[in-house]
């Protein structure tokens, strides 16, 4: 047997397990995918060991893809608030005169670039939206503006997540002869 097909068997049985996950998942469904999404979301600068975007990819196999972006984009953007409020409770911690200088900084920063698009463009990015949000609730933003463009990053996001995995595991799947 050579390496390749070696590979490719181990990848097989790989992609039945994934199925068979992918089941144990849709038992689940939507309230799962909400919940992890919040879960995932919610943990600031701690990331969970298997990220809501593995759950989230392997459910488009079983699950309607268009119903999995809105659920995962709006349970990440309730798990989101937890930076912000993190953020708004820290600024009574932040009146110490060298948080007062950053915190005017970011809020410079806001007026200059614009709130709103930065803010997307944050929650858009994996890394930086924990950063966001605490950044936000130091600013006082506004909640409603504030959960708007997390929304909105929280969809485009999602939507990426979700177009890769629908379209690349169907391809994966008829390549290795599976129905999808």
């Amino acid at each position: 047997m050579t390496i390749l097909s070696s590979w490719h068997w181990h990848f097989k049985i790989f992609l039945i397990s994934i199925g068979h996950f992918g089941i144990f998942l849709k038992s689940l469904g939507l309230v799962g995918i909400f919940i992890l999404s919040i879960v995932d979301a919610a943990t600031i600068f701690v990331p969970i060991p298997i990220p809501a975007a593995v759950f989230v990819c392997m459910a488009t196999m079983t699950i309607n893809p268009v119903l999995i972006l809105l659920v995962a984009a709006f349970g990440a953007t309730l798990g989101e608030f937890s930076s912000y409020t993190v953020g708004r409770g820290g600024r009574l911690i932040a009146k110490k005169e060298k948080w007062k200088k950053m915190i005017k900084i970011t809020e410079d920063a806001f007026e200059k670039y614009g709130k709103f698009p930065v803010i997307v463009l944050f929650a858009a990015c994996p890394l930086l939206d924990d950063v966001i949000g605490l950044v936000c609730g130091f600013a006082k933003y506004s909640v409603k503006k504030y959960f708007l463009a997390i929304l909105l990053g929280k969809l485009l996001i999602n939507l990426i997540i979700v177009c890769v995995c629908f379209f690349g595991m169907h391809w994966i799947l008829s390549y290795l002869h599976f129905s999808a």
